[in-house]
C-alpha cells in the first residue's frame, strides 16, 4: 500500500518502506516554510526528476548555498533548508536509509 503524506510545502508518496530504508516520490510545492536549518531521521539521496532547488547547508559552522539540479546526498546529521525552487513544482525520488534518530530543528 502506498502511503501519502502532505504538508504545506510538499507531498510524499511512500513507495517502499522497510526497516532498512525506503523510496519516496516527492513533490516540492514551495521552499521550506520555516527559516531554520534542520536534519532528517535518516541519510538519503534525492534524484531530481523535474526542476531543482537551492538549499542552505551548514558544514562545520560554515553556511553554503548549494544548487541541486540532478542529485543530492545527505547524512542524517547534515543541517539544511530548501530556500528556493528552480521550478514549481519540483519532483524527485528520495532513497533513504534506516531511521537512525529523530529529526532535529537547529537554531
Amino acid at each position: 500500500m502506498i502511503r501519502r503524506y502532505e504538508t504545506a510545502h510538499s507531498i510524499r508518496w511512500h513507495l517502499l518502506e522497510t526497516r532498512h530504508g525506503g523510496v519516496q516520490l516527492v513533490k516540492l510545492k514551495q521552499p521550506n516554510p520555516r527559516e531554520q536549518l534542520h536534519t532528517h531521521s535518516w541519510g538519503y539521496v534525492d534524484v531530481v526528476l523535474r526542476g531543482g532547488y537551492v538549499e542552505l547547508r551548514r558544514y562545520h559552522g560554515l553556511s553554503v548555498h548549494v544548487t541541486v539540479k540532478r542529485y543530492s546526498r545527505r547524512r542524517s546529521r547534515d543541517q539544511h533548508i530548501i530556500t528556493r525552487l528552480l521550478d514549481q513544482p519540483t519532483w524527485l525520488v528520495r532513497f533513504h536509509g534506516a531511521r537512525v534518530r529523530r529529526a532535529i530543528a537547529h537554531a
